[in-house]
This record gives structure tokens, sequence and C-alpha cells, in this order.
């Protein structure tokens, strides 16, 4: 059982998650698109359909719901997992991502793998991960959102990481405006979902080689998640790539729904901090998974993944 409290100080937002993701590439062999060339195909699509928009408090809301890939990073190193670079995405790979439907779901990935080599102080990685999430976000034009310099600063000082989600999540703000201007706020979506879909792959491999109750119960509490992220990609049911995502995730939500999570209410209680009084709340929740459904969605997860980064 978890406290409300904590859920909602830790799961608290995924902006990290997709700001953090809005910074990727390197250099990577083979013929890649230009941004002009992704901003045709973008256009082409869009002159096509009418893009729908999503009101930026819903996913505002979502957002919200959602653990950053530093929290998840911070979470995995609490419990005593060690830093292990299979789990991630190799920047090998960046060559293979050339539509901007693949673009902007490795970026989410490639931010997620670079909040966890930046959580294990492994600089070099952190800055082999920032130059791929930065070349994408440059594919993507969107990479105008970001100082590589005082990134990469932050990054090998490893001394300031709430300054280092403070400019990331301030960005990504910046860029979900931008791409609803642009009528390409199906990108946005994307980050998302590329991002959350590596940080449970994380918790996942890392509770099969060490489980762990609170890893456990990190994992149950992405019930809810999936079914916002689900809610969101179906508003762009028309393309047909995310039609593909939709159905892969929904068999994962097959999984889930066997999950249970509870509200169980509390004492509202209060106390004085530094002067201030505040409000304290002793509701938690209690998250029921099993460990045949922890395996469950480990594959699964691991088979949506693994679709996603191999292009």
């Amino acid at each position: 059982m978890i406290s409300h409290n904590k859920t909602r100080s830790i799961v608290k937002s995924t902006l990290g998650a997709l700001c953090f993701s809005t910074l990727l590439y390197s250099c990577g062999s083979g013929s890649k698109p230009t941004s002009e060339e992704v901003l045709a195909e973008l256009d082409s699509i869009n002159s096509k359909v009418e893009v729908p928009e999503i009101d930026p408090n819903v996913l505002s809301g979502i957002i919200q719901s959602i653990p950053s890939p530093l929290e998840v990073a911070f979470l995995v190193k609490e419990v005593g997992g060690e830093y292990n670079k299979t789990y991630l995405n190799s920047t090998e790979n960046l060559h293979k991502y050339n539509s901007s439907y693949d673009k902007a779901l490795n970026l989410g990935v490639y931010g997620a793998d670079l909040a966890y080599a930046n959580i294990f102080n492994k600089s070099q990685d952190g800055i082999f991960y920032l130059d791929a999430v930065t070349g994408l976000a440059q594919d993507l034009s969107i990479g105008q959102y970001f100082d590589v310099h005082i990134l990469k600063e932050l990054i090998k000082h490893n001394d300031n990481l709430d300054s280092l989600l403070l400019i990331t999540t301030s960005n990504f703000e910046k860029i979900n405006l931008y791409l609803q201007e642009q009528n390409r706020s199906q990108l946005s979506v994307l980050l998302l979902t590329g991002g959350w879909i590596e940080g449970l792959n994380l918790l996942c491999e890392v509770y099969n080689r060490n489980p762990n109750a609170e890893l456990k119960e990190r994992i149950g509490e992405q019930k809810i998640v999936l079914e916002q992220i689900l809610q969101l990609l179906n508003y762009y049911n028309y393309d047909e790539n995310i039609k593909v995502l939709v159905k892969q995730l929904a068999e994962l939500d097959e999984t889930y729904k066997q999950v249970t999570i509870e509200v169980v209410e509390g004492e509202v209680s209060f106390e004085v901090v530094d002067g201030i009084m505040r409000v304290v709340d002793s509701s938690y929740s209690k998250v029921t998974v099993s460990d045949e459904q922890i395996k469950s969605i480990t594959k699964s997860i691991s088979l949506t993944r693994k679709s996603i980064i191999q292009g």
C-alpha cells in the first residue's frame, strides 16, 4: 500500500518525460529525411484529415498523472537497482527512424533513457542520449526549444536535477503549444507515449531481476495511466500507425483490467511546518497485482517497445 500523497508526488508530471524526450539524435548512418521533408509529410497528412485539437487542460491533467522519466529513474536507484545499459535503446538505431511517427515515439524513448543515464551519473552516456534527443527534436522542427549547451553542463555536473527538470518541463509546455498551433498535436501525444512505454519497460526489467514491493505497486499503478494514454491516442485513430499502436496497447490493457486499484480514505489532519498550516491527508492507494499479471505486463510492454525501437 502506498500513501495517496506519495502517489501524487511521485506520479506527478510527465512533462519531464516529454520534455526530456524533446532532445534526441546523434550521428547514425544511412540517409535521413530533412526537416523540410518531415514537415511535407505532415502537411500531406493534415491536408487530407482534419486533425482534432486536444483541450490543453485535458492534456495537462493527463500529464500530471504520469511519472516523469526522472522519477522512474530515481525509484529504480532508490530500491537498489543498478545501471544496466542493455535496458536502453541504443543510439545506433537512430538511422531507422525516418517517419515523423517513428521520430516522435523514439524521441520519448530516448528522453527516458537520458534521464536513467543521468540519475546513475553516467555522464558520457547522458551526452550520447542528449545528442540523440536533440537531433530528433531538430528533425521534427522543435529543436529550437533546447539550449544544448546548458543541458550538457547540467548533465556533466549532475548536481542540479531540479533545474534540469524545470527547464525540460517548461520547454515541453512551449513545444506542446507550438505543435498545437502547427496542427501537429499528435506528436505531443506520441512523445508522451514513447516516454511512458520506455519507463514502464524499465520498471519491469528491474523488477524481474530484483523483485521489490514498491516497484510491483508502481507497475500496477500504470493501469490508470494506460487508460488515459489510450484515450489520447484514440483522438488520432485516422492515422494507420497510431491504430496499430492502439491495438498493441489494447492487448496490454486487457491484462491491466485484472489489476485493481482502490483509494482507501483516511483521516484528514493539520500540522504546522515552518510556520505554515498544512493539510495532511492519510488516504492511500491499494494496488493489487499478481506475479502472473506482472509477467504478462512485462511480455506485452516488451513486444510493444520492440516494435517501436526497431522502426
